[in-house]
This record gives C-alpha cells, sequence and structure tokens, in this order.
C-alpha cells in the first residue's frame, strides 16, 4: 500500500507536467505536478526512516561518524542558508558531525537539482535556473545551486546586496514582489556571471520563510527575448516555496537527530560524573563533553579555591591565551567580569564591540581584544563554579546549546557536591583533627610512597622529628585549651617552612611532629630544621591569657640516601634517637642522627 501511493503521486505528476506542455492555462499543471513528485518525495523518505530519529540520507553514516568531529565551524553553503531561514537569530553553527552535514548537503544539491531541472525542463528556452539565499549576517544574496547551460559559468562567490547595482538587488526592497524583464542588454546588471553573456530575458521571484521573511529568490534567464511572457511569477513563486519547504524538512530532521544525539552522549557523560571520585576527574568529564559539543574560541572552568575562599581559580583552560590562564588564581577581592559571575551567582552573556576588551579578573591581566562574545554560567552550589566559553564572533548561543551547558552545569554540581563529600569523609579519617596535619597512620603511609619514588629518582629524604619543649608545663599552668592553641600555631608555623606542595608534615602524636623533606641535601636538612625552629622561638601563641606565650621545640634529624641499607622504619627511630639527644643537651636545638654515635636513651620527653 505505501509503495502504491508513491507510484500513484508519481503518476500523476507525470500527467500534469505531460499536459502542461499543451501552453497557455495548461501551464499551471506543471505546478500541480511537481508538488505530486515533491509529495511522494517526501512520503517516500518519511515511511524509509520511520524505524530511525533521522532521515535515510543520514542514517547511512551515523554509525561511522565521531562525535570528536563536532567543533566544525565551516559550513557548506546550503546548510548555511537554510539554516538561515530556520533559525536565522541563532545560527545552529556547534556541535556540528562533519558527516552528517556533508550527507544532508549532498542530498539538499541534489533535490534542488532536480526541482531546478524540472522548471527549466517545462518552461521553454530556459538558459540557467539559479537558486538563492539570503545570508542574514550580511543582508546580501548568494546562489546555492544552479541548473541549466550557464550553470558552469555563475559565480559562486557572487553576493548581491542592496547597494550591488544588480537587477535583482530590487528583490531586497518589500515593495518589489517580482522581476520579469524581457529585453536586456546583457549580463553585466546580472553580476552573476564570470563572464559576459548575452542574456535577453529575466523572471525573478522571492522566497519566503516560515515567518513570512524574504530569505531568497528563484531566477530563471534566457538568451531569447521575451521569453517568459507566458510565464506566471505567481507560478513560479509557488514552485520556490515548493523548493524551500523541501530544503528545510530536510535540514529540520538533521538538525534533530543531532539534538538527540547530543542528549544521548550527556546521558553518558552524567553517568561518568557519578562515577567520578575526584574533583579533577568532574572538571575533566565537563572539558571533554563541551569540546565535543560546542564550538568556542576560549573556554575556561573556573571555581572557588577549595583551600581558600578568597581566591578564584581557574581549574581548566581549552583555546587562546590557555597559558597564561591555566592554573592562575585570583582574588575575590577583584571586579572582573567573571568574579561578578561566581561570586553574585548569575548567568552574564556579554558581547563586545571591535577591540573593546573588560577584564575577566583583574586590570592586570593579559587582554584579548579579538574576543566579541562571552556567556559565563555558574553553577549555583558548593563549590561554586562556572563554565566560561568565549568567540570571537557575536552571537549568542542558541537556546538549545544554552539548555545543555545548563543541564551538563547542574548534573556537574551534584557530583562535585558527592565528590567533596566523600574527600571529607577520607580526609577526616587521614587527617588529625585539631591541627588539620595528616596523621601517624597516613604519614606512614605517605613515606611508603615516597620512599618507592626516592628509590627510583636517586634522590634524598630528610626526616626531622620535634618535639614542644616543657608541653607538660603548658597544659599543666594554663590548661589544655592553651596547649591546644599551642599545636595548632606550631603546626600552622611549620607548614609555613616548608613547601608544602611537596613535603610532608605530621602531627605523630601527642605534642610531636614529623617533617619529610623530599629531595633535600645535607645542608637542606640542617637549614630547614634551624628556620623552624628559630620561627617558633620567635613567634609569640595566643592561648587567651593576658599576654601571648613563647615556645621552644627540640629537633632530631636524619638524612636518608637512596639505596641505604635501612628502612623507613628505622630512619624515623634514627631521628627519633636524635630528639632526645637534643632534648638531653638542653632543649630548643637541633641534632642530627650520626651513625657513628652511640644512641642515647632520654626518658624525659619534658
Amino acid at each position: 500500500m505505501n509503495l502504491k501511493l508513491t507510484y500513484i503521486l508519481c503518476s500523476l505528476g507525470g500527467i500534469f507536467i505531460g499536459l502542461s506542455f499543451n501552453g497557455g492555462g495548461w501551464m499551471l499543471l506543471a505546478l500541480v505536478g511537481l508538488l505530486a513528485f515533491v509529495f511522494a518525495y517526501l512520503y517516500n523518505s518519511s515511511r524509509e526512516s520511520s524505524d530511525s530519529p533521522i532521515p535515510s540520507i543520514i542514517q547511512r553514516n551515523a554509525d561511522t561518524t565521531s562525535l570528536k568531529t563536532a567543533r566544525v565551524t565551516t559550513r557548506t553553503a546550503v546548510i548555511e542558508a537554510i539554516e538561515n531561514e530556520y533559525v536565522p537569530e541563532e545560527p545552529l553553527v556547534d556541535y556540528r558531525k562533519t558527516q552528517y552535514w556533508k550527507t544532508v548537503d549532498n542530498d539538499l544539491s541534489r533535490a534542488l537539482g532536480d526541482e531546478l531541472s524540472l522548471l527549466a525542463g517545462i518552461i521553454p528556452n530556459v538558459h540557467s535556473a539559479v537558486f538563492f539565499m539570503l545570508r542574514s549576517k550580511d543582508e546580501t544574496f548568494f546562489p546555492v545551486k544552479a541548473v541549466g547551460e550557464g550553470a558552469s559559468k555563475i559565480n559562486r562567490q557572487a553576493q548581491i546586496g542592496s547597494s550591488s547595482g544588480s537587477l535583482f538587488s530590487r528583490l531586497l526592497r518589500p515593495e518589489e514582489s517580482q522581476i520579469l524583464e524581457g529585453d536586456l542588454n546583457g549580463a553585466k546588471t546580472l553580476q552573476i556571471y564570470n563572464q559576459d553573456l548575452p542574456v535577453r530575458s529575466v523572471i525573478a521571484v522571492p522566497v519566503y520563510n516560515h515567518r513570512k521573511n524574504r530569505n531568497g529568490f528563484l531566477m530563471l534567464d534566457s538568451l531569447q527575448m521575451n521569453a517568459f511572457q507566458n510565464v506566471s511569477p505567481k507560478t513560479l513563486a509557488r514552485a520556490a516555496s515548493v523548493i524551500q519547504t523541501l530544503c528545510s524538512k530536510l535540514y529540520a530532521a538533521a538538525n534533530n537527530y543531532i539534538q538527540q544525539e547530543q542528549y544521548a552522549v550527556l546521558y553518558r557523560y552524567q553517568k561518568n560524573f557519578f562515577q567520578s571520585m575526584s574533583v579533577k576527574d568532574v572538571y575533566r568529564h565537563i572539558g571533554e563533553f563541551i569540546k565535543s559539543n560546542i564550538v568556542f574560541d576560549r573556554m575556561m572552568l573556573i571555581s572557588k579555591d577549595l583551600q581558600d575562599d578568597d581566591k578564584i581559580k581557574v581549574v581548566l583552560c581549552e583555546g587562546e591565551d590557555c597559558d597564561y590562564f591555566q592554573g592562575r588564581e585570583f582574588s575575590i577581592n577583584q571586579t572582573g567580569l567573571l568574579i561578578l559571575a561566581l561570586e553574585k551567582n548569575y548567568a552574564i552573556e556579554r558581547k563586545f564591540t571591535p577591540k573593546e576588551y573588560v577584564a575577566r579578573f583583574e586590570p592586570s591581566e593579559r587582554p584579548n581584544e579579538s574576543f566579541r562574545y562571552l556567556y559565563a554560567l555558574p553553577s549555583g552550589m558548593t563549590p561554586n563554579f562556572a563554565i566560561v566559553l568565549e568567540r570571537s564572533i557575536p552571537e549568542s548561543y542558541s537556546e538549545h546549546d544554552k539548555s545543555i551547558l545548563q543541564t551538563i552545569t547542574s548534573t556537574a554540581g551534584f557530583a562535585l557536591e558527592r565528590v567533596l563529600q566523600f574527600e571529607k569523609g577520607k580526609d577526616l579519617a587521614m587527617r588529625d583533627g585539631l591541627t588539620g596535619l595528616i596523621n601517624h597512620r597516613t604519614m606512614h603511609e605517605k613515606l611508603y610512597a615516597e620512599n618507592l619514588r626516592a628509590e627510583r629518582q636517586k634522590v634524598n629524604i630528610g626526616l626531622l622529628m620535634m618535639d614542644i619543649d616543657k608541653f607538660k608545663s603548658i597544659n599543666d599552668t594554663y590548661g589544655h585549651p592553651a596547649g591546644d592553641e599551642i599545636l595548632k600555631g606550631i603546626a600552622k608555623t611549620i607548614m609555613s617552612e616548608v613547601r608544602s606542595e611537596i613535603d610532608l608534615v605530621a602531627r605523630y602524636g601527642g605534642e610531636e611532629f614529623v617533617v619529610a623533606l623530599i629531595d633535600t641535601s645535607e645542608s637542606g636538612l640542617k637549614e630547614t630544621a634551624e628556620r623552624i625552629r628559630k620561627t617558633i622561638e620567635a613567634t609569640s601563641y595566643n592561648i587567651k591569657q593576658k599576654l601571648p606565650l613563647n615556645v621552644t621545640v627540640s629537633i632530631g634529624a636524619y638524612l636518608k640516601h637512596p639505596n641505604g641499607k635501612y628502612s623507613m622504619a628505622e630512619c624515623l627511630k634514627f631521628a627519633d634517637t636524635a630528639l632526645y639527644k637534643a632534648k638531653e643537651g638542653g632543649r630548643n636545638q637541633v641534632k642530627e642522627y650520626l651513625e657513628s654515635e652511640p644512641d642515647v636513651l632520654v626518658q624525659d620527653s619534658e
């Protein structure tokens, strides 16, 4: 039954077109025949694609197309033309897959060619039949398809604007509904050919989109005078409307499929988010999704620093100037656009005039005046992060793109909250609750890993074991809350004197602290130990009494060389032995363990 209907429509189309050759009023049947062919084509296409969300012309390549080809900014002429008709204010230039759009373009080109050839065949004396579309960004017509003897001579780069002086520029005027000329003096006034041709007759009608706006025109020309006197411009306009509808339907079907594919990919990334167990993984997944689906010239993910609420950090950057921005931190006290978006928690969308630059973070940052559009979308969660996209063209993202970005931001925000809760629980098990330093057990685990790496890289590890002098007397005199303040203050002082991103600092138990200096020397070990001792001695700690309190520490040191004969546990005992020697020698001093000296055990840890 389905095939029969297709055959019936095609047969009727052939009959009507055949009758139109009788001329006169019979020529109106040509349009009816053309419509029959179009409906047969559309019906057959929809029947073939009933099991798929995309037309059969696209399905052939669906399984072989890689999502990573999505960042394509170069558009074919037909696709650009049809998208201007379909969404002129929000160009769908993003998330495109090359093979899909190449296939659609080929199909559109073939369909346009068939329809134009049909028109040229039923209307006598046609030299060229050309379909023009309006490029919205500069309000110019340009040819997207041409058939006939003159097709090879059409200038594919021709642009017909309101001030071009071309005969067809009249179609940009709202009062002009057609062009019918029967005695032209050549092709110069047409401005569509690469050479002068003796074109004597032209008929052209505007094409209207579904918003009733002109977005193209259909043109026939002839080398004979008055060749189109018997052709009705209204009939030609209806044919142009049919062609336009066919193109739009094919484009819309392909675009709908790509949007469905985007949501499928988004679903997979959402699963990745909730399988991630680190903040870095979540940010990485966000970046990968955006790179595969949204066109940008620079993409940044910015977030409040997890360790310092007064800092905003660029955690991920792709595109221009990322060598400058990646990993950089900025104070929240600055007045840049992105700091405002993150602090006030609202989306920012800005278009910039040429050479205009508004600071993103701070006035002293590296400027880039080539960007004409910025879109920043905060998550509104804890920790608050924002996706920032910038482009060199002043065109907004479509509502579809913004919806995709909103979804990915919200999902990633929930995933980050979950990851942070997990890391917080894990961190509580690893750290001392009072000082925030890693605890005894965690120190041994990290020292084991660092020792393996030091053995491979042939570097030293310096060990410092330190104890607060007369700490028991402090607790007895001022109470345990005062002792807690001293412990917290000394932990902070030690951290300020080491490389926090490399070295290890632990509260080892009671009033004891252990420091592991990764990749240090004999002199570096002694220098760091003395610097810590002197800084603690010179620091006054607020114990919430009338006067602050000064304390001292004794330090034992040992330098572990790679491939040594002693284990890490034995080396810690050597540092501990040196600590007891420092206390035995009068406290407030540094002693290094020397294997040639006998061990001295000191019972009094005061």
